[in-house]
Parts: structure tokens; sequence; C-alpha cells
């Protein structure tokens, strides 16, 4: 895991929308409000200082743990900037040995088979990513010592996602 500071750019010339402007693969940057891209920096475009998060995951359940390890190294990414005072910038994520499980050439463990339920996942149309709201009392590490005391009721308080609409739930039966 590594954490380093990106000046990212952060403002559109054409629509004037705020955010960053994501590179596609092999590409230049572009707005993710109107699509525009630029190869080069002109008037309207900002750049500002962002904290990243790269992870490097040796072994990955891609059914199971992937979908934890990023929403949990996402939230920790939020933490950090927070703490750092330096905005949340770009969380990625390097995969290195992937496993998705499947049923034995016989036909054994065919309960176990994740195949089916990722190529589900797969066929869905991607919906709009959620926005994680971070209670304004914390604000320093220490303040996350508290909150490990708490019941989870309690502690989900602290922690709110604006704008999620998760697909129906797909279930995986944990492979050993």
């Amino acid at each position: 895991m590594v954490f380093n500071v990106q000046n990212l750019v952060t403002r559109c010339e054409v629509c004037k929308g705020e955010g960053i402007l994501h590179r596609p693969p092999h590409s230049m940057p572009r707005c993710p409000k109107c699509g525009h891209g630029s190869h080069v920096l002109g008037s309207g475009y900002t750049l500002e200082p962002h904290l990243c998060l790269h992870l490097t995951q040796r072994s990955c359940d891609i059914a199971l743990g992937v979908p934890y390890n990023i929403a949990s190294y996402a939230l920790l990414l939020e933490l950090v900037a927070r703490f750092t005072g330096i905005k949340p910038g770009i969380f990625a994520h390097t995969l290195v040995d992937a496993h998705a499980y499947t049923s034995k050439p016989d036909g054994k463990h065919a309960d176990m088979d994740h195949v089916p339920g990722l190529q589900e996942q797969l066929a869905r149309e991607p919906r709009k990513l959620p926005t994680l709201l971070l209670d304004p009392s914390i604000v320093e590490l220490g303040d996350l010592t508290t909150l490990m005391e708490v019941p989870t009721n309690v502690l989900m308080r602290f922690f709110k996602l604006s704008n999620y609409n998760p697909h129906p739930a797909i279930k995986f039966k944990v492979a050993v």
C-alpha cells in the first residue's frame, strides 16, 4: 500500500464542472460530467493536490474478498485524507493472484462455483457511484479509538452513503 500526493485536474473549461478528470487507458483526461478531454491544460483547468492510494494485493478472492477490500481501502483513503487536510484523490488497486472459484471437472462442489455469479455481475449496467459522508466530528486518528468501542448501530451513524443504489445481492459460498 502506498500513499502519494498528485496534482490532479479538477475543473473543466467546457462545462465548468468540478471533480477529478478521469484518464481512460491510452487517452487524455476526460471530464466525468461532460466527457470533454484535452491534451493541453488551457484556461479553466485547475490543478489541485490530492492524496492518492495504491494497493497491491497478493491474493484476491474476486467474488467475496475484493469488494470488501475496495470498500475498506477507499474508506482508509477518505479518513487519511481528512486527517492530513489533503483532498482524497484516486484509489488504484492491483491484483496479483486473483481467484475465481469454480466447480470441479467431475461436477463436485458445484455449489461453490463463483463463475455464474461473476458473469451475472459483469452483465449488469454500472450505476452512479454513491458518496461517502463522514461525520464532521471525525477529524484526527484518535477520534476513531472511541468509535471502536461503540455498538455497530452507533458506529454506523458516523459513516453514511449518499445516493447508494445497489443491484440485488448475488450470493456466493465461501470456497475453502
